[in-house]
């Protein structure tokens, strides 16, 4: 029986920004838990904060952003994926393949010059 291997994968996370600090702390660990729970391990976790979305998301004009970098094997991605669709505090997410070395902080982005 041959083990799979696991794999680096990085993924931004868009939360509901009218959540509470509190609550917002709650899914970051609830997010770290499931990828223990998939046999996976979080090797960093970056909130980026509240940023104005490129479009609205149902009333939402902007979101909460949490980048994730961590290792799961692929065969449980499908897993972390539904898992998310499910969570009402997860507005988007989108997880890649992560290549080459930890990832640089970015400047926040204030406003796109759009009328609110």
């Amino acid at each position: 029986m041959t083990m799979e291997r696991q794999e680096q994968y990085e993924g931004i996370f868009v939360l509901d920004p009218e959540l509470s600090d509190e609550a917002l702390a709650k899914v970051q660990a609830q997010m770290q838990e499931q990828v223990k729970k998939l046999e996976g391990t979080v090797e960093h976790q970056q909130p980026w904060g509240r940023r104005r979305l490129a479009y609205r998301l149902g009333k939402c004009r902007e979101g909460f952003y949490v980048l994730v970098r961590f290792f799961m094997r692929p065969s449980c991605l499908g897993t972390l994926d539904q898992w998310c669709a499910l969570n009402e505090a997860i507005l988007r997410r989108l997880i890649v393949c992560a290549a080459g070395g930890p990832p640089q902080p970015m400047e926040a982005v204030t406003s796109h010059g759009e009328p609110e």
